[in-house]
Formats: structure tokens, C-alpha cells, sequence
């Protein structure tokens, strides 16, 4: 167990998932440092107890803001996540950690009538295809109330 240090580690933790070297991987949504909330982390937690800040860099627009769903493993063995808010466009994104921490903005979702969604919340899954899909809860044709997706970035 570890208790998280919101000025260090992050704060508000999201679904974790377990890696293929058996460590917890996750993000926490922010960290709270000297009265200001800054972006969100992503971590690991081996099975003894070491946690680790994988990232809380924030460079360009690969920044991890507002992360609400969990990270996915997918096949090529790098941990993918999406964000609520930041991005490009402010409208939320798809990010991709290494195992090592070296994080890259993947996507951002920008609205468009019927060209995009935005505002990831849930976990994303990778089908047997290797593809990553996810949902939104805004945007889509007409201005809906969201949609689902494959995400062909890889």
C-alpha cells in the first residue's frame, strides 16, 4: 500500500491496471502543490510496494490534464490514456506512456459538427485487431451527447 503525497505523487487516483511485468499502473486526476492545482500524473506500483511518478511533465500540448478513466496496455506494450480537458484544443486527448515514462500527446479532440467528440471519461479497450476504442460524452453528429470510436493513431 502507499499512500498518495498530492503535492508529489499526484491526488484523486483513477482505475489502475496491471502491466505485463505484474506492476499497478494509473494516473491520478492532479497534484495540489504551494495553494495551486497543477496536471495530473501517471505511476506504477510494483507488486513490492515501490511507487513511482512516471510522469507529471508537461511539455507542448502532451499534457496529462484531467485524466478521469484509467490506463490500457495495448499490444505494443506502452499504456494509453485519455484526458478530459488539455490537448491541442482544450477539449481533451489520447495520451501514450512508455513503461519508462516518456509521454506523448496522441490525439486531441477538437469539435467539429459531426467530425469529432470530445471529453473522454471512460477507460478505452484494445480490440483483437490492436485497435484502441473509447467513448466521449460530448460532440458527434448534430452536437450529440457523445459517441463511440475506434482510434486509428498507431
Amino acid at each position: 500500500m502507499h499512500y498518495l503525497k498530492c503535492d508529489t505523487d499526484g491526488g484523486w487516483p483513477n482505475n489502475q491496471t496491471e502491466g505485463t511485468d505484474g506492476s499497478r499502473y494509473g494516473t491520478t486526476l492532479g497534484t495540489f502543490h504551494n495553494g495551486l492545482t497543477e496536471h495530473g500524473t501517471a505511476f506504477k506500483l510494483s507488486p513490492d510496494g515501490e511507487f513511482t511518478v512516471l510522469t507529471r511533465d508537461c511539455f507542448g500540448f502532451s499534457c496529462i490534464d484531467a485524466p478521469l478513466a484509467g490506463l490500457v496496455q495495448a499490444s505494443d506494450g506502452n499504456f494509453y490514456g485519455t484526458t478530459v480537458a488539455g490537448g491541442k484544443f482544450s477539449n481533451g486527448a489520447i495520451f501514450q506512456v512508455t513503461p519508462i515514462g516518456e509521454l506523448r500527446t496522441v490525439h486531441s479532440f477538437y469539435y467539429e459538427d459531426g467530425v469529432d467528440v470530445v471529453h473522454p471519461e471512460a477507460p478505452m479497450i484494445e480490440g483483437t485487431n490492436g485497435a484502441l476504442y473509447g467513448t466521449t460524452v460530448s460532440g458527434g453528429i448534430g452536437g450529440g451527447s457523445g459517441d463511440a470510436q475506434q482510434y486509428a493513431f498507431r
